[in-house]
């Protein structure tokens, strides 16, 4: 056993020395192997206590920087996520200005309600009426030309001769002829010989022969009995009459002495007055066949004019605003009936309405048109009812009243205001009394169209963009919350609410139907815009301070990690310099030692050398 074994006090002490030198330098080279002065708590238990738990601190504090980080992250992603939002709704603001520089689109309204009773025009017209005797019918007439002075003796005269011949040609090749009698023969015995049929070889019937008094110088007349028959008259022969007898088939009033001279006048409206004078002289007229001539040949100006087959005259004028005046000498007037005066458009269709019609535009006053005998404004020809039509066009916005070119009554509106038809004359144009809704048209602008495409698309593109915003499962901006942890005890941290940034969240909707067609919902769509966008610049203000503290808070416990580590190791790390020396230091002294303990075993051993 040790305790039976006695060392020298030398060398008990240098082997003390010598262990306590190996114990040392263990301990260095234990601290040098590990780094640190205080490797158990058997080393130094406050410090090596107060150590581990800085290090618990840091290291737990290390654990919550990965989920500070992961929030610094989700925060980065949703200001991302409002930034392209901000670029999407720009691009939406600039669309909507586009399609405002479009036109708008166009809304036309239709309303015609027609009536199926045709109007008839006004006419002013004057037709003459016939008495029986006023006139006689025409007849083929010749006269001689010149008068005979001596009625009683035309051969005394020397008018005629006797042996003188009469002849009448019917231009057919057969002729009658008569012979003048002898000396003292009156015209009036002439006359009776072209009368007598045994003289007339059977042609005497033909032709009547009369003698037209003249005061005191006389015609020889010769009518026919056929007003279907024409002949001439020629008398050969020695007496003065010889050559100057009418020899043309005329067809002459046989009342022309009561018509000679007299006139007849028409005007029609505003043109000049068309005069006929009456008479056997050139330019005048003497028979019906004349008059029908000179009245359908030249009518008045603005008029049509017709004779009838029993001479009675109708002038109508041809615009229907226009009157017709007649004039002229009594004797004219009288005979065909005809009155001097002025005779004004008339309709007697319209002068047969009665009571009224009326047009009412939405809540307006109702326009009203009153039919009856034309006092206090009522209305009794077309010209007056197309009149009183224009006037409440006038005062009507888009809405017409007209009569059409098919002459019915027509009420046409290109507004959105309802037309109501009333009174009890609107049945007489065949119109149904009611209230009538105009039909809307519309016509969309293609470009608008279009551009309205687009902002709907890209509104979508709003809820797909916040949808994808999110980092590690949290999306702040799909409405997830997120609490951000400081400490290791979670009893500091910060609570960042979510948004809804979808375009529902931020108030857009999309334009439906023909929404981009109107100025004022594209108004209105710029107005939900310019909302979101101060609501998204709001938001990124808020969760940039939000990322503010957070990534404060980061950098203050990554510093925080580093004071507590720092503190900890400088509690138990060791000086590897100190160290260093200390292991040179003691491997000095152990080398030493062993030197001593040898020399002190040495020197127990000089007993021997004693034997």
């Amino acid at each position: 056993m040790a305790s039976d074994i006695t060392l020298s006090k030398g060398v008990r002490s240098n082997l003390l020395s010598l262990q306590s030198t190996a114990e040392l330098l263990g301990r260095t080279q234990e601290r040098l192997s590990t780094g640190k002065k205080v490797n158990s708590a058997l080393d130094n238990p406050i410090n090596f206590f107060t150590s581990a738990g800085l290090s618990a601190r840091a290291n737990d504090l290390s654990r919550l920087l990965d989920s500070v980080g992961n929030g610094v992250q989700t925060i980065n992603a949703a200001d991302k996520g409002i930034t392209a939002i901000k670029k999407l709704i720009e691009s939406a603001q600039a669309t909507a200005r586009q399609a405002l520089t479009a036109a708008e689109s166009v809304t036309t309204y239709a309303l015609g309600q027609t009536g199926n009773v045709a109007v008839t025009a006004d006419t002013a017209a004057v037709t003459g009426s016939t008495t029986a005797g006023n006139y006689n019918a025409d007849v083929a007439q010749v006269r001689t030309s010149s008068a005979f002075s001596n009625v009683n003796d035309v051969t005394a005269a020397g008018e005629l001769d006797a042996g003188d011949t009469i002849t009448i040609d019917f231009g057919n090749g057969n002729t009658f002829t008569t012979l003048a009698v002898a000396a003292n023969d009156s015209i009036a015995d002439v006359a009776a010989l072209i009368n007598d049929a045994s003289n007339a070889a059977g042609f005497g019937d033909w032709v009547t022969a009369s003698v037209e008094v003249g005061g005191g110088a006389d015609q020889l007349v010769l009518t026919a009995n056929d007003s279907a028959k024409t002949f001439t008259m020629t008398v050969n022969g020695g007496g003065s009459v010889t050559n100057a007898q009418t020899t043309a088939a005329v067809n002459l009033l046989t009342q022309t002495p009561a018509l000679d001279g007299s006139t007849l006048t028409v005007t029609v409206g505003s043109n000049a007055t068309t005069t006929i004078t009456f008479g056997n002289d050139e330019g005048e007229v003497g028979s019906i066949a004349e008059l029908v001539a000179a009245l359908q040949t030249n009518d008045p100006a603005g008029s049509t004019t017709t004779v009838a087959a029993d001479g009675s005259i109708q002038v109508t004028a041809n615009n229907n605003t226009d009157s017709i005046v007649i004039g002229g000498t009594s004797t004219s007037l009288a005979t065909f009936g005809l009155a001097q005066g002025t005779t004004g458009p008339t309709n007697s269709q319209i002068a047969g309405f009665t009571g009224q019609l009326t047009i009412q535009v939405g809540s307006g006053a109702a326009q009203t048109i009153e039919f009856g005998n034309g006092a206090n404004g009522e209305i009794t020809t077309r010209a007056g009812l197309v009149s009183r039509l224009a006037s409440i066009t006038s005062s009507l916005d888009d809405v017409t009243v007209s009569v059409n070119n098919n002459n019915f009554l027509n009420i046409a509106s290109t507004n959105s205001a309802n037309i109501t038809i009333g009174g009890t004359a609107a049945a007489s144009f065949g119109l149904s009394a009611g209230t009538y809704t105009p039909t809307a048209t519309v016509t969309d602008n293609a470009t608008r169209a279009s551009l309205q495409a687009d902002y709907n698309n890209l509104i979508s593109q709003i809820t797909t963009l916040a949808g994808d915003a999110s980092y590690n499962g949290v999306n702040l901006l799909d409405g997830d919350d997120l609490s951000v942890i400081f400490n290791e005890d979670g009893s500091s941290s910060l609570s960042i609410q979510g948004v809804d940034f979808s375009a529902t969240g931020l108030g857009l909707t999309n334009v439906s139907g023909a929404g981009f067609q109107s100025n004022a919902n594209i108004n209105a769509s710029l107005a939900q815009l310019d909302t979101a966008t101060a609501t998204l610049r709001t938001q990124a203000s808020r969760f940039g301070s939000n990322l503010s503290i957070v990534q404060t808070r980061q950098d203050f416990t990554k510093n925080l990690i580093s004071v507590l580590q720092t503190g900890a190791d400088n509690l138990v790390l060791a000086d590897t310099n100190e160290e260093g020396a200390n292991m040179l230091a003691l491997q000095t002294r152990q080398q030493l030692s062993s030197v001593a303990l040898s020399m002190a075993s040495q020197a127990d051993q000089n007993v021997l050398r004693l034997f």
